[in-house]
């Protein structure tokens, strides 16, 4: 239901599915893969590399790539959590470490809110 959710544009829906199916069945893989890939569309980074490390856990044969992924979405948390502390006594570097995050994630409301915080 999650895959189709977010087919469909429902991402928040999406994730809060798959966050239902890991707290019925923590060994559900498959609910952490489409989780993290919901949360990195959201910008919600830190809870994406959650959910990717728990995928890779879960999975005998995780899918190429997913290792990538999850180092990216940690370099992009790291760099949302270096702009909120630059916001204030540095904002236009805030913003730069803001714009990996904008690029990944154009719609989501979390990364937009924080740059409209920062200007």
């Amino acid at each position: 239901r999650a895959v189709a959710l977010r087919k469909l544009g429902r991402n928040g829906e999406a994730l809060d599915d798959c966050r239902v199916a890991l707290l019925l069945d923590g060994g559900y893989a498959k609910a952490a893969l489409t989780g993290a890939t919901v949360a990195c569309q959201l910008g919600l980074f830190s809870e994406a590399a959650s959910l990717y490390t728990a995928y890779i856990a879960l999975s005998p044969e995780p899918q190429q790539g997913v290792g990538g992924d999850l180092e990216r979405v940690k370099q992009l948390a790291s760099d949302v959590k270096k702009a909120q502390e630059l916001r204030e006594s540095a904002p236009d570097r805030a913003l730069a470490c803001m714009r990996s995050a904008a690029a990944e994630a154009p719609d989501s409301a979390v990364v937009r809110l924080l740059e409209a915080d920062i200007l």
